[in-house]
């Protein structure tokens, strides 16, 4: 089940973010709020997909700066 925090994938070949995985950071009934994580941690980027855009991976513990988010 997706909740915030769980990796999805972009699906929709036409976003120039394909094919990237993201962190959902809140969950709508148009779709998603979600964000991609530098390598650094520092900066964050977010993004909104529509339902249908996206393909749920999974669940991962984020740990930015020694603390650990779901």
């Amino acid at each position: 089940m997706m909740v915030s925090g769980s990796v999805v994938q972009i699906t929709n070949e036409k976003n120039r973010w394909y094919p990237a995985l993201l962190i959902v950071d809140e969950i709508k009934d148009w779709g998603i709020q979600a964000y991609h994580l530098s390598i650094t941690g520092e900066d964050v980027v977010y993004i909104r997909l529509k339902t249908g855009e996206f393909r749920y991976i999974g669940e991962a513990r984020v740990i930015v700066g020694g603390a650990e988010t779901l």
